[in-house]
């Protein structure tokens, strides 16, 4: 799948990707759709610009704003998984051009059947948006032990969220299938 933003950057349309292996060159044409319209109730941040404090091996900020939230498809680098093993904190931010009114974050953590969130997922983490270049903690989490996370909280205009992971269950790495923001329903 191509990355979403392309369209923002640099339109909808096709594009032409040149991949090289030794001296074997292929042009492989890529199609990049815009992200829809937005709807009132619609998460805010699919496709949007996603950074973080490290990436591990093909787990890019990008796949946890990708809108799929699946385990299944973790294989498949949906989600974001830290670099650096043993070392906290972490963070996974998503960022907007423009400030948006944010009033809940949903946050999908790592979690299969034979590998529960209380064994993989983010343990203590905290949940921040920034308002004039400054980040705000609006909600704190300690002890988590769900896959499936709601953060709601007052308002607030943010050009940006970010989740900062503090421990994770199984000690080594933050790991985020999906990372979502959602403003007022009018």
């Amino acid at each position: 799948m191509a990355d979403p933003r392309l369209a923002a950057r640099h339109g909808a349309g096709t594009y032409d990707i040149l991949l090289r292996s030794g001296r074997q060159r292929v042009t492989v044409p890529v199609e990049v759709t815009a992200l829809p319209e937005r709807e009132p109730g619609d998460n805010l941040a699919y496709g949007e610009k996603a950074t973080a404090s490290s990436t591990h091996g093909r787990f890019d900020p990008c796949g946890a704003v990708d809108g799929d939230s699946a385990w299944q498809n973790w294989s498949t680098s949906t989600g974001w998984n830290d670099g650096t093993s043993r070392v906290f904190p972490d963070w996974l931010a998503v960022e907007w051009p423009k400030p948006e009114r944010i009033e809940r974050v949903e946050i999908h953590t790592y979690a299969t059947p034979t590998s529960p969130a209380s064994r993989q997922g983010i343990k203590d983490f905290d949940v921040q948006v920034r308002e004039g270049g400054t980040w705000t903690t609006v909600r704190e989490f300690r002890n988590n032990t769900a896959a499936h996370i709601t953060a709601s909280f007052p308002v607030r205009e943010t050009d940006s969220v970010r989740v900062v992971v503090h421990s994770s269950n199984s000690g080594d790495y933050s790991r985020i299938l999906e990372l979502e923001a959602y403003g007022p329903a009018t």
